[in-house]
């Protein structure tokens, strides 16, 4: 008879199964989470317009408490109230450079109407490639959202 000690084996290593498993397991969490990440960057683009606006709308009241009587032109009269903000310049009525952090696709125009018995001046800040912007609809100053659309659209009246 044989009378050594059997040895016995220590595999170091994973199987074949335990990693398929493990890509599995992976897999299902990337298919859950991948959408919502999605959807919170577009979140993101619109909190920024709107932060932007609410900047816009804070340096014009200031302008206006500043310089009583006279009328708001453009952003360029905005932009020394405008914390962080590259002089704005105008050229046909759209704003070339933007406000710090502007998300991409934002543009952002300046608009005079006379109207009979007052001058109304509007800034309108529109965003393109909105996956759903039926989503943002409630939200103020928000245009009205047609079907099918892609463009979220800020209306703001000074």
């Amino acid at each position: 008879m044989n009378n050594k000690p059997r040895r016995i084996k220590i595999h170091k290593g994973f199987t074949l199964v335990e990693i398929l498993v493990v890509v599995v397991i992976i897999a299902t969490l990337a298919s859950v989470a991948a959408p919502r990440f999605t959807t919170m960057r577009e979140s993101a683009r619109v909190a920024a317009i709107e932060a932007n606006l609410l900047t816009i709308r804070t340096a014009a009241s200031m302008f206006q408490a500043d310089n009583a009587g006279e009328t708001i032109t453009g952003l360029d009269n905005l932009a020394k109230y405008m914390l962080g903000i590259a002089t704005a310049t105008m050229v046909n009525g759209d704003v070339k450079r933007f406000l710090d952090g502007n998300p991409k696709g934002a543009t952002y125009s300046f608009a005079t109407q006379t109207l009979t018995l007052s001058t109304r001046k509007t800034l309108t800040i529109t965003l393109d490639d909105v996956k759903d912007p039926a989503r943002f609809a409630d939200r103020p100053h928000v245009a009205p959202v047609n079907p099918g659309d892609t463009r979220l659209t800020w209306e703001y009246n000074f």
